[in-house]
């Protein structure tokens, strides 16, 4: 009986995990928060603007990625768009479990997180993918709001605080609507979401 539910717990987690990394070559130490630039801007989803943002321009995109797993992961990517209508410089943002596989399958009732990207968000072109152009005052907003995430992240739950519920928390920084219980929506979903409720 032990037995059995150890194995429901894993098989759950593996299923479940979708803001995990599952690389079998992925550094245990990348347990910090992480501000690179994603590996290929070129494979990425086509970028739906909800106003016209230009060269200069501040803007916070808000991804969803599926994933080696059926529930997927929300992060935001933010910058200043370049001259080929990428992010120059893009810096991105997403909570994670510290405990990697262990967080996904005991986060029930919450545990230690993470601020750190896994390699998932760069080798996995993002499915969905929603821009929004910033003011130089809600960019600072926003930096403001992931610095303090950064120094203090909070416990991750899948049914407390997850991946949606921080990318919908800076959404709110930003002042956009955010659609009722984000927590528990698809990646993908809480993304579609975000744009029908912000476009005019």
């Amino acid at each position: 009986m032990l037995r059995c539910r150890h194995l429901v717990i894993l098989v759950s987690g593996l299923l479940l995990g979708g803001c995990n990394m599952l690389r079998k070559d992925a550094p245990s130490y990348m347990l910090a928060f992480a501000d690179d630039a994603l590996a290929d801007p070129a494979l990425e989803a086509p970028v739906e603007d909800d106003e016209i943002a230009r060269p200069g321009d501040f803007v916070v995109e808000f991804r969803a990625r599926t994933g080696p797993d059926i529930v997927g992961h929300t992060f935001i990517a933010y910058g200043r768009v370049a001259e080929d209508n990428t992010i120059a410089d893009e810096m991105t943002a997403g909570l994670y479990p510290k405990d990697n596989i262990g967080g996904f399958v005991f986060g029930i009732t919450g545990t230690e997180s993470t601020m750190t990207a896994v390699p998932l968000d760069e080798l996995i072109p993002p499915s969905i993918v929603f821009r929004h152009r910033l003011t130089s005052d809600e960019y600072a907003r926003l930096l403001a709001a992931i610095e303090a995430a950064r120094a203090d992240p909070p416990d991750w739950s899948w049914v407390g605080y997850n991946c949606n519920s921080f990318v919908a928390d800076m959404a709110r920084v930003v002042d956009l609507k955010v659609p009722a219980g984000a927590t528990f929506l698809a990646p993908m979903l809480l993304v579609s979401e975000l744009k029908r409720l912000n476009s005019d």
